[in-house]
């Protein structure tokens, strides 16, 4: 997977938001270490030009932005977001952002980043 730090600045200050407001009604704390890896991670997946993530690869390229953190940590960090959410407001919410309903299938790692990822992406593509 290609990606690297300057590359981010292709991401406006608003799809940030958009990823933490997103992030934020699944039900994720934005206080949690997780929640801000999982940002940076959907950010690399949407400058990224591949169809397909490779979700080690990506372990990677947040840990190699961060510096002081490893591979193992960020998973570690990303999955303990995802297991501690709100699950009341994720459930109420789930339908109105993704178009679908709820399933726990789309709560693991790989799944949620690609997922996001892929609205901001069509978000993108309609403005």
């Amino acid at each position: 997977m290609k990606g690297n730090c300057k590359e981010l600045n292709k991401i406006t200050h608003k799809e940030t938001l958009l990823i933490y407001n997103v992030l934020r009604d699944l039900g994720l704390k934005s206080s949690t270490r997780g929640t801000t890896l999982i940002n940076k991670a959907i950010q690399f997946v949407v400058i990224n030009e591949d169809d397909f993530i490779v979700i080690d690869d990506i372990y990677q390229l947040v840990a190699d932005f961060y510096k002081n953190i490893s591979v193992m940590q960020v998973q570690a960090y990303i999955n303990y977001a995802i297991k501690h959410r709100n699950e009341t407001k994720c459930e109420n919410n789930f339908s109105k952002i993704f178009g679908f309903t709820y399933d726990e299938y789309f709560f693991s790692n790989k799944n949620l980043i690609e997922e996001i990822a892929n609205l901001i992406k069509i978000e993108n593509s309609t403005i």
